[in-house]
Formats: structure tokens, sequence, C-alpha cells
């Protein structure tokens, strides 16, 4: 699939990059493919480093890279994604706004994207839980009670 494809996403946890990119890199042409990393913690100079060939017939010897990191509402197409440009000025912005919001950004500030958009969903789930709860203390059923904070967290968004 690698072989054949415009753009390759290696989309693994962080500790199997290494291992998946060689074992993809005898097939990846670095003259036509775009390469990107989803892996937290990866830095984009060591990101490059695994994808460097050791062929010095190679005019191009490491290709065009990303990183990128969406967070899990990718899922519903309503990530907020950052994207890092590692070596190269085209963009990879178009293809994740397809699943929500992307921002380019400078690799020094993915940490607190990250903390800003992942651990963000995890804390508004709690707050819609912990609110839900208490209408269920007040008398509501569950799913209303629900219902209604997931209406007033979408009408604090619009507002």
């Amino acid at each position: 699939a690698a072989d054949g494809a415009d753009i390759v996403i290696i989309a693994v946890k962080p500790w199997l990059v290494e291992q998946v990119v060689n074992e993809l890199k005898p097939v990846l042409n670095y003259t036509r493919q775009t390469i990107i990393t989803v892996a937290a913690g990866i830095s984009g100079s060591q990101f490059t480093a695994w994808l460097k060939k050791d062929d010095e017939l190679s005019a191009v010897n490491t290709p065009q890279t990303f990183i990128v990191i969406p967070n899990t509402a990718i899922a519903v197409l309503s990530s907020m994604s950052f994207v890092v440009p590692v070596n190269t000025t085209a963009t990879i912005k178009e293809l994740f706004d397809n699943v929500g919001q992307t921002m380019v950004t400078e690799e020094r500030l993915l940490g607190a994207g990250m903390t800003l958009a992942s651990c963000g969903i995890a804390y508004a789930m709690r707050y819609v839980r912990a609110a839900a709860e208490g209408g269920v203390e007040l008398g509501f059923k569950a799913d209303v009670a629900k219902d209604i904070v997931l209406q007033t967290l979408k009408g604090a968004v619009d507002l």
C-alpha cells in the first residue's frame, strides 16, 4: 500500500514508529511521496533521521515529512489537529481539515496544543458526566439529563 501512495501516514504508538519506518523505507519513493507521523512525542529531527536512506545514488534521500497530532474527535470528523512541517514548506493542512480543524504550528508548541485539544476532550467529557449525574440527582432521567447538558454545551459553543 505504501509503495503506490502519494501520502503515507504512520499512525502507530510512538515506540513502534522506528520499526514501521524501517519496514517501509525500501518501498518509499521520496521524490513523490509525503510521509506523516501522528505519533506523539516523536521529534521532527528523529523522524527525519529514521527515514534517511543510505542510498548514495539517490538524489533525494529524505522525503517531505510532517508531524500531525489530531485528537480523539477525529472519529466524528471534529478533531483539532496540529500540523508541523518538518523539512518542507509544503502543507498537508487541507487533508486534515477534512476531519476537523487544523492549525499549522511550530514543533515546540505541540505539547501545549495536545494539552488543550486532547486533554480538553477528557475534561469536557468529565464535565458532561458530572453535570448529567447532577441532573439525575435533581430528578431527571439519565438520558434526559445528558441531553440537557449536551445542548447547554452546544449553546455555549454557539455563543
